[in-house]
């Protein structure tokens, strides 16, 4: 799913800073990882989960180039061959319906699901598991991630530690340590985030991004007031019958498909009957823009903050034709203002411009600006955009600027497209939601677009819209969500 540019990508810095969070694939939710070794799969302690699941059907998708197989038992599997990191598997395994899916009491605690891993399994301390970091030399890994419209247990191991992998997540699945250890980790680790976060303006920029455009319960950075209101004792409601559900389970790498039904069967797809759930794309409604401002408290002392402005857009914009103008159109004013604040001599950081187009979140989209500026130029920065925007709303895109953006759009998508991480979320969406096929982005979307498509495009959902101004300074207060004067219309 696209996300919303180098703010959330800053955003898990913080995680990653206090030792216990770590910088995932880009443009992925903050996570927590547990690194483990395991021995050899007869030493795990979870050895079996009930008797092999039998295969009810099997279907070849040519165009995915991927098998995707239905078990008895409600599990669903998806397998795609690749030699993109030899010898190397990626596994995500979906449950339940993720946020969308979260009672409204509940929602504060959200954040700290990403922590789930640390409370190890019933068998299984998180200090058992870091011995066997110590001691073993298969490296198999558990991630968990909060998404949109699932949970899920993430993993990634040598291809010759599938079955092995595949039994961690399921360990963490049926059996997962909600105990004491687990709440003690969350009131330790929680306020560590709350003051990372609020000591810095790029995470409380991000945040407060966040919190403008989709809300409390799909915002990925958490309040301080939501940490201290987490006790841990949560995560139980949180998870564990999302946890119970039949899984939706992708495999992409160096793996044989029949190898994959295998562990699979004998692992996530084992035992008895599950139930199942029916996928339903999630949608947000965020408050309209206020004139006045929406405070937040700010509290390092010195230095540059950071300024944007962000145009919700509208949901047809996730056609693949339509997403990759939008992409091409971000990168076209991207270049363009860091050209310009090369040529002034500008001391800002390079501007980031998005085009966030998130599949499984209806009314999510957005085109966001954000620039780490002085407090003293946000007047100057304000109309520089307004100005660029509007020129290149109007046709005024060069011949070698388009050229320069349009590239960067493919080599970024080339790169992504290559891993096998990217593959495996893009065939957990197939798996769960089988219409999202054709919401999957191609090179050729990209190849096929002029400089008067980004023109439209810009014309169309930015000129005399109002963005919501987002700004995040020291020794100020944040100010968010207030309404400027769009591009082509005078104050």
């Amino acid at each position: 799913m696209a996300r919303t540019v180098g703010q959330q990508r800053q955003a898990r810095l913080w995680f990653a800073r206090i030792g216990v969070f770590c910088l995932a694939f880009s443009g992925a939710p903050a996570v927590a990882q547990t690194q483990i070794s395991a021995s050899v799969p007869d030493e795990f302690p979870h050895v079996s989960f009930g008797a092999p699941a039998r295969v009810a059907t099997t279907r070849v998708d040519t165009a995915l180039g991927a098998t995707i197989v239905t078990f008895t038992t409600g599990a669903r599997l998806i397998v795609k061959s690749t030699r993109s990191a030899p010898g190397q598997v990626v596994v995500i395994a979906s449950f339940g319906a993720g946020r969308s899916g979260v009672p409204d009491h509940l929602v504060h605690a959200l954040w700290a699901t990403t922590l789930m891993p640390l409370g190890g399994t019933t068998k299984l301390s998180y200090a058992d598991l870091d011995q066997w970091q110590k001691t073993s030399g298969h490296p198999v890994n558990v991630t968990f991630v909060a998404g949109v419209s699932a949970f899920q247990l993430q993993g990634d191991a040598p291809s010759s530690d599938l079955r092995t992998e595949l039994a961690l997540l399921t360990a963490y699945a049926r059996d997962p340590g909600f105990g004491p250890e687990m709440s003690e980790k969350i009131a330790m680790v929680g306020p560590m985030i709350a003051t990372q976060i609020e000591g810095d303006p790029a995470a409380e920029f991000a945040r407060a991004v966040q919190h403008v455009m989709v809300g409390l319960r799909y915002q990925e950075l958490p309040g301080r007031a939501d940490i201290a209101a987490t006790t841990g004792k949560e995560l139980p409601e949180l998870l564990r019958a999302s946890l119970a559900m039949a899984p939706d389970v992708a495999v992409v790498g160096d793996i044989s498909v029949e190898d994959a039904i295998w562990a699979t069967a004998d692992t996530l797809a084992a035992g008895d009957l599950r139930p199942t759930g029916r996928w339903v794309r999630a949608s947000v409604m965020p408050p309209p823009p206020r004139r006045e401002p929406i405070i937040v408290e700010h509290r390092r002392a010195e230095g540059d903050g950071w300024f944007g402005e962000y145009w919700r857009l509208p949901d047809e914009v996730r056609k693949p034709r339509l997403s990759a103008v939008a992409e091409v159109a971000a990168a076209v004013v991207q270049d363009r203002l860091q050209r310009e604040a090369k040529l002034n001599s500008s001391p800002a950081t390079q501007p980031v411009v998005s085009a966030s187009v998130p599949i499984e979140l209806a009314g999510g989209a957005a085109f966001g600006i954000a620039i780490k500026i002085p407090p003293s130029a946000v007047t100057a920065t304000r109309n520089r955009i307004t100005c660029i925007v509007g020129e290149l709303a109007r046709g005024s895109i060069e011949s070698e600027l388009f050229k320069r953006a349009r590239l960067a759009v493919i080599a970024s998508r080339v790169a992504e497209q290559s891993s096998n991480a990217w593959a495996a979320r893009q065939l957990t969406l197939v798996l769960r939601a089988p219409g999202m096929t054709q919401v999957i982005p191609q090179e050729s979307d990209v190849t096929s677009i002029t400089p008067a498509a980004v023109s439209r495009f810009l014309k169309t959902y930015l000129l005399g819209q109002r963005p919501r101004v987002i700004t995040a300074f020291p020794e100020v207060r944040v100010a968010i969500a207030y309404v400027s004067n769009p591009p082509g219309r005078k104050p």
